[in-house]
């Protein structure tokens, strides 16, 4: 609360210094600008335009908290029963006045390209700015690191890209050229966006690079640009570490139980 009443106080007293007009109207803005620095653990910069306007933002340090009302994690395959697991906690942070930014933790092999759509959609149709942090996201779990409107990766992260696999669902022949056609189709889609959203890398060396498996390590995923940058230090609240979540696994008929902290890392 102190480090937030101290930042709207510099931001209005370089606004007063610049000679910005209507400082009450600005007021509630810097304040809010203020809270989102303090929550982001950001450096606010503020700089004069040529219009004589006062012009403030924060700059992200990298710095990340999880905290058990902005995070959701994704972790293990991607399947129907994650993705109808991720998408309702979500919901439940888009809905809430809480925080204005999720975080979404990643570590999963992939899976599913019906599954991995499902979360995409729901991620890319967000009002609130959402943040995916990698640890690992291969296959599926690139793509869908792909549509977030922050992408930052661990130090030690890893992402992996390759050309997607599987086979159609069966049936008469006709129908399943029919299927075929429509999984390349959809595959073709699925690497222009994903070669478009890795800013740095043409389609034409996306496709080369993903012919055998595409490997990348933290600070080559940020230079080829499938990640914005790295989280630089990446922390959990102590009421996420007290926390418990427990999830059921099927395997081979069984039903396995696991808990895990609530704190990803």
């Amino acid at each position: 609360m102190i480090r937030t009443l101290l930042i709207a106080a510099v931001a209005l007293f370089t606004s007063a210094a610049y000679g910005t007009p209507n400082k009450d109207k600005v007021f509630s803005n810097v304040v809010k600008l203020a809270e989102d620095v303090t929550a982001t653990n950001a450096t606010l910069v503020c700089s004069k335009s040529p219009a004589g306007k006062l012009l403030c933002k924060p700059i992200d340090k990298g710095i990340v908290e999880f905290t058990t009302s902005n995070l959701i994690t994704l972790r293990g395959p991607i399947v129907a029963q994650s993705a109808s697991k991720f998408v309702a906690d979500f919901h439940k942070l888009e809905h809430s006045d809480e925080v204005s930014r999720i975080y979404v933790y990643v570590k999963s092999p992939g899976g599913s390209i019906f599954a991995g759509d499902y979360i995409s959609n729901i991620i890319s149709s967000s009002k609130k700015e959402v943040v995916m942090v990698v640890d690992f996201a291969a296959s599926m779990a690139f793509h869908v690191t792909q549509h977030g409107d922050k992408r930052l990766v661990l130090p030690t992260g890893t992402l992996m890209q390759h050309h997607a696999s599987g086979a159609p669902g069966g049936g008469e022949f006709p129908n399943v050229d029919k299927q075929w056609e429509w999984i390349k189709r959809k595959v073709h889609l699925m690497n222009k966006f994903d070669a478009s959203a890795c800013k740095n890398t043409s389609y034409d060396k996306f496709m080369s690079n993903i012919d055998r498996d595409w490997w990348l390590l933290a600070d080559e995923a940020v230079s080829s640009g499938c990640a914005d940058s790295l989280a630089s230090k990446v922390t959990c609240s102590k009421d996420l570490i007290e926390q418990s979540v427990t999830e059921l696994y099927s395997f081979f008929g069984m039903t396995i139980k696991l808990t895990w902290s609530g704190c990803p890392l």
